[in-house]
């Protein structure tokens, strides 16, 4: 769909047809941000409802709507990937035009190893912002850790009166009771060791996943008796803040270099005939990335929803929340939101600020005749 209006628009205008249909997705701009708006909103509702303790019905309403709001964004991204592509190609036109390329022949040694190079950078860009984002989160997560630990040590909840029945102690306990009594019965009866072990695996996912809903439930019965005990200070969620915003700010600082000096030493040093290969590489890799990008981390997204509704079925079992296949789609996940929330939507970013880079300095570049200053020291 994006190289419709690219080609439609050079035939009929050239660089300027480009630039028109450019701006032509860019009137959907309402339309956009409307889309945009609609799945942060809806994923926050869904966080409101599961802290603040509401009844599940409100949220698996919320993740239904979630799941459209994870469709809707990737359709929003699509036109932004779209808008970006047009432009980036028009700046490269008017970069083009600067410099007195009027004819790129591809079949050239630098002008093949600039398409190599710029087809590279955003592969290059998405595995650091997909590390930085990693690593932030890990520090996140350990800051966490270390906050609830302390809680924890902190606090002596012998002198609390813990009501376990209202939180349904009562029927977890009974619920262990009853496998564990079904599992002796069949370890005396069963004598295939294979059906035996299959009984033992699911033995065991039951009693963790009742050793995580009986950790859940002492924790509600706490909250319960002592609400304070379970309040996040002012100065704790200034903790987390500090790690997401530093990280933020200096995790971005070798990709934001990797794009802006690209440009300024292809252009100087290998003249501006592989700049320009440079730029096509980077364009065309880039929106494929792109749109895969915010396509994978939505689709992902569902997918964990998906099974987590109680809709995915195998061999007549229904594969829900805490099974092998919920924890691989959280997992998913885990890589589908950077995916679609950082890396994905940097690359528009990239297309556009390598040609205005390019473009700005498009003059202050060896001419093609000389080609770059390396090229003049290895006389080609």
């Amino acid at each position: 769909c994006i190289s419709i209006p690219m080609f439609v628009g050079y035939t009929l205008g050239r660089m300027f047809g480009v630039a028109c249909g450019a701006l032509g997705i860019l009137m959907t701009l309402a339309t956009g941000l409307t889309i945009d708006a609609y799945g942060p909103i809806t994923d926050n509702a869904g966080g409101i409802a599961e802290m603040t303790g509401m009844p599940k019905h409100v949220r698996k309403n919320t993740d239904k709507l979630d799941a459209a709001g994870n469709t809707t964004a990737a359709i929003g991204k699509g036109f932004a990937i779209g808008s970006a592509a047009l432009v980036s190609l028009a700046l490269f036109g008017a970069f083009a035009d600067t410099v007195g390329i009027t004819d790129l022949q591809l079949i050239g040694a630098w002008q093949f190893a600039g398409l190599v190079v710029g087809a590279m950078i955003p592969y290059w860009f998405f595995a650091m912002t997909m590390e930085s984002v990693g690593m932030a989160a890990n520090k996140m997560v350990l800051e966490v850790r270390r906050q609830v630990s302390e809680k924890r040590g902190n606090r002596d909840d012998s002198k609390l009166n813990l009501d376990f029945k209202s939180q349904g102690f009562e029927g977890l306990r009974s619920n262990v009771l009853d496998a564990l009594n079904s599992a002796t019965s069949d370890a005396k009866s069963n004598k295939n060791p294979q059906e035996l072990g299959t009984k033992l695996g699911e033995l065991a996912q039951l009693l963790q996943n009742t050793q995580e809903e009986c950790e859940e439930c002492y924790g509600k019965a706490v909250g319960a008796a002592n609400p304070d005990l379970l309040e996040t200070t002012d100065d704790q969620y200034a903790k987390c803040i500090a790690i997401a915003t530093d990280a933020s700010l200096k995790e971005m600082i070798a990709p934001g270099a990797l794009v802006l000096l690209t440009p300024l030493i292809v252009g100087f040093l290998f003249g501006v005939k592989m700049l320009a290969g440079v730029l096509l590489g980077s364009l065309a890799s880039g929106v494929s990335m792109a749109i895969s990008a915010s396509n994978t981390g939505g689709a992902w997204d569902n997918a964990k929803k998906y099974i987590g509704a109680g809709h995915l079925v195998i061999n007549g079992e229904v594969r829900g929340k805490k099974t092998d296949e919920h924890n691989a789609a959280i997992i998913g996940d885990t890589v589908g939101d950077p995916l679609k929330d950082t890396s994905g939507p940097a690359l528009n970013i990239v297309m556009k600020l390598m040609a205005i880079v390019s473009l700005v300095f498009a003059r202050s570049f060896p001419s093609q005749e000389k080609g770059g200053y390396l090229q003049q020291m290895v006389g080609q």
